[in-house]
Formats: structure tokens, C-alpha cells, sequence
């Protein structure tokens, strides 16, 4: 039995992925007959017979023996691998083709370069297979962690280098009969396991016999048991229609962030300088940690007493053209209702940064005044809160990216602008002077506007008015 096989046939995928095939293959790891199989998964015997040739067809299980029983036969099949990946040829028409869109700091790409591995060395493999040999190969697998940000990149920058110098030194363009070879370097942060999988701080947990798996937060709230926090970290990248300078404006100073982040803030332009960001009246501080214009802002926030901070890490490289990418890293400690936080902060940042292009790209050299209002929805299902605000914005439903959308606070000139952004739970219309932002979420609705045009004065009591009023 094969350690690891390739699929390459459409059919033969199709096949594997069946809920009682797959369940079949499994089981045949160690040898079975139909009606060990049938007794073993609980299936009937006709069944097992029926999905067993359907497999053997595919080459997915093969036959190992054969057993005189009296008068008859009992054929015993074991799989042909003891586990399967799926080559993107199953797919052709729509496999990953790195060469489209090469861009070393791409996740995607790095996708596409991995779904080229399986498809080449699956190949090799079913090649080597049919003729009695083995495929040349060599592998190396790793772990590394990185504090800040920035060594990350350094370590990426050398890695690149080194293999760059190998390929130079080693690479035969002329030689008659040289064969080609493929390198591939790849880089990512390793997910978070599921709760309660090996090496999962859940199972850690279990094993150590730690906070239980199923934790009630308010129970330790009462109790006084301490708190049940977990690290995080989520990187975002883009890239921005606008040069170095102009994206350190919008993303290290007070009014610059004013412009598309939420909230009032502040920046004190130095290291061990104050970072502060204003949302109703609730006042977040942190200390500014890095301060290298043009190039990195980082912050943090104090450490409370349960280990709970956020830092966030800004990292900016300008490319040919005059636009700019952008990396940040947000990373910390959350609290009892990590994963709810971790989500909606994991869901928050897409959002965000398209605001940012948004800015960027309609409205350069100008700065915005923020207007933010909150009203409570009580216990209103969301697809009534969302209607109400897709009615105040004379949008359709569902709602879709370059409708139309129209809305008439009290006192306030008319607003007509287009919808850039919808998904479940946010809305986001640009107008010829300003970016509106529209959130709901279980139990209240947001609004976060960046407002570049005059008479501003009485924009927020208003909007304020407009969202109590369609909520009543």
C-alpha cells in the first residue's frame, strides 16, 4: 500500500469523495471483505458490494486475496493508498495556473503553487508507479516563529536570496540531456487547530486538566475562577492606489484615520508616544511602539489584569507605478468570548481596507470628519434590521455593489451616492463628498461616516436622529 496517491481522473474524484466511499477507504486501510466491511460500518451487505466495485473501477482499492469458504469465494480488498489528494488535473479547466498572477507576497499564489506541486509530483508518481520506479524527490519541512512583524520579512528577504545564489550556482541552461527540476519555497503561518484536536489548547487543556473544553465564562465570572484568554494574530495585506507618503498619512496620523477607520483619533509622532481612538465617548489608548515614516507605525494597548492587549503593526513598501502595499498585522490577547471576537475581527478587516482604497483613491490630499452614531435593536431578527436599512437607503434587496442609494436626514442635504461594499452585515455607499458606513450586528446598528465636504457641524446629531428614528 501506497503512503499517499494522487487522483487525477475527474470520475475517480468524484468517486472518493462519496460520504460512504470515503468512509470505505478508510476502513480498508487494513483488509476487508464486503461483509467484514458491512459489519464494521454498519451498512448492508449488497451495499458495501455495490461501492466496493464502484472504488476497485477507480483504482482506489485493489484486491489482496482471495478466500475458499466452502464453496465460495470471499474476495478481500484493501485501499491502493493509506491516504489521497486530488490533483487539480481532476479539474483542469478551472486548476490554479501560478504563472497568471506571480506575486511572492500572494497567499493565492502560494495556493497555486502548492496545487501545481500535487499536479506535477502526482503525475511523477503515477508515471514511476506504472513502471516499477521510484520518483526522485526532496523535501524540507519547518517551523519558525517571528516576534515582530518585520523579522518575518527580513527572514524572507535572505530566504530568497539564498536560493536565488543555489539557483544560480547549480542551474545548467546548455548541458545536453540535463533535466529540469522544480524548486518551490513557500512561507505561511500555521492556522490555529480546531478545538479539541491533538495539539489544540483545548485538548492541551483536557489533557492537563485545565479550563474544560466547555467553559462557561459567566460561570467564572461568578465564581471568581480566572479568566480563559487565547493569543491571536491576523495578518491583512493590499494593495493601494497611492504612494508611500500619502498611505502614512491616512494610517499613522489623527486625521488621516479619521478619514476611513472608525472613531475620533490622535497621534502623538513619535515612539512611546499616545495613540488614542474616540467612539461615543469611550476613550482607547495605547503606546506607540514604532515610528518610521514611510515605512512602520506599530501600537499596543496596556496589558490588563486577565493578559488581555492588542497591538497592531502597519508595515508599508512601495511599488513601480506609484501605488503601495500595505501589511498589518493585529495581534494580542482576547478574552472569555475569544472566538465571537476573533471572527468579528478576522471579518472586520477586508472591510476596512476597502474603505482605506476607497479614500485613497476618491479622495487624496483631503481629510475627513468622522461621524459616528449607535442605535440598540434589542432582540429585532437581523433580516428586519437589515431591511429597515436597505428601506432609509432606498436600496433593493439584496443589496448589490454600484446600486443606487438615496437618504434624507433631517436638516441635512440629500445623500445620493453608490454602494461599494455589502455583505451581511455592513453596507458602504461613497457620494461625491463623502463615505457612508452602515453596520449591524446582533443587538445594535453603527454608523461610521468620513464626511469631506462643508457644513459638517450638524451632521452626527442628525444621522443620530435618522438611525434612532428608522430603528422605532
Amino acid at each position: 500500500m501506497l503512503n499517499v496517491a494522487a487522483i487525477e481522473e475527474p470520475a475517480a474524484a468524484e468517486a472518493s469523495l462519496d460520504p460512504i466511499r470515503s468512509r470505505i477507504l478508510a476502513a480498508l486501510a487494513e483488509p476487508g471483505s464486503a461483509a467484514m466491511l458491512a459489519a464494521r460500518l454498519g451498512l448492508p451487505r449488497q451495499k458495501v458490494n455495490y461501492h466496493l466495485k464502484e472504488l476497485e473501477r477507480h483504482v482506489l482499492v485493489e484486491l489482496a486475496e482471495e478466500r475458499r469458504k466452502g464453496n465460495v469465494t470471499e474476495r478481500v480488498y484493501r485501499a491502493t493508498a493509506a491516504s489521497y489528494v486530488i490533483s487539480p488535473s481532476a479539474l483542469a479547466a478551472v486548476s490554479p495556473d501560478p504563472s497568471r498572477s506571480p506575486d511572492q507576497l500572494s497567499a493565492r499564489w502560494l495556493l497555486a503553487l502548492g496545487a501545481r506541486l500535487v499536479q506535477e509530483v502526482g503525475a511523477l508518481l503515477t508515471g514511476a508507479s506504472r513502471a516499477g520506479r521510484r520518483v526522485s524527490a526532496f523535501g524540507i519541512d519547518a517551523e519558525v516563529r517571528f516576534a515582530p512583524a518585520t523579522d518575518r520579512t527580513a527572514f524572507a528577504n535572505e530566504l530568497a536570496q539564498a536560493v536565488a545564489a543555489l539557483v544560480g550556482h547549480y542551474h545548467d541552461e546548455f548541458t545536453p540531456g540535463a533535466r529540469s527540476h522544480r524548486v518551490i519555497v513557500g512561507l505561511h503561518q500555521i492556522p490555529a487547530a480546531p478545538s479539541g484536536a491533538p495539539g489544540s489548547p483545548a485538548e492541551a487543556q483536557q489533557k492537563t486538566g485545565g479550563i474544560p473544553a466547555n467553559d462557561d465564562p459567566e460561570a467564572r465570572r461568578t465564581t471568581g475562577e480566572p479568566a480563559m484568554t487565547r493569543p491571536f494574530e491576523i495578518e491583512q495585506e493590499a494593495t493601494l492606489p497611492a504612494s508611500p507618503e500619502q498611505v502614512w498619512e491616512a494610517i499613522a496620523t489623527g486625521p488621516g484615520i479619521d478619514s476611513w477607520f472608525m472613531g475620533r483619533n490622535e497621534v502623538e509622532p513619535h515612539e512611546g508616544g499616545t495613540a488614542a481612538m474616540d467612539t461615543g465617548g469611550n476613550r482607547e489608548e495605547s503606546v506607540v511602539t514604532a515610528y518610521e515614516p514611510g515605512k512602520r507605525f506599530a501600537t499596543r494597548t496596556a496589558t490588563v489584569e486577565d493578559g488581555r492587549f492588542m497591538a497592531f503593526e502597519y508595515l508599508i513598501e512601495g511599488r513601480d507605478g506609484g501605488s503601495t502595499v500595505l501589511r498589518i498585522v493585529q495581534s494580542g490577547v482576547l478574552g472569555d468570548d475569544w472566538q465571537d471576537e476573533y471572527d468579528a475581527l478576522r471579518r472586520g478587516w477586508p472591510f476596512h481596507l476597502h474603505t482605506l482604497r476607497e479614500y485613497l483613491a476618491h479622495f487624496p490630499g483631503r481629510t475627513g470628519i468622522p461621524v459616528f452614531a449607535m442605535a440598540p435593536s434589542g432582540e429585532q431578527p437581523a433580516q428586519e434590521i437589515r431591511a429597515a436599512l436597505t428601506h432609509g437607503l432606498s436600496l433593493p434587496s439584496p443589496v448589490a455593489v454600484g446600486a443606487r442609494a438615496h437618504a434624507e436626514p433631517a436638516g441635512l442635504p440629500p445623500v445620493d451616492g453608490e454602494v461599494t461594499w455589502s455583505d451581511n452585515e455592513r453596507i458602504e455607499v461613497r457620494t461625491a463628498d463623502g463615505i457612508y458606513t452602515f453596520h449591524h450586528f446582533p443587538g445594535v446598528v453603527l454608523m461610521f461616516h468620513h464626511l469631506f465636504g462643508p457644513d459638517t457641524d450638524s451632521a452626527e446629531a442628525a444621522w443620530q436622529q435618522w438611525l434612532t428614528g428608522l430603528l422605532a
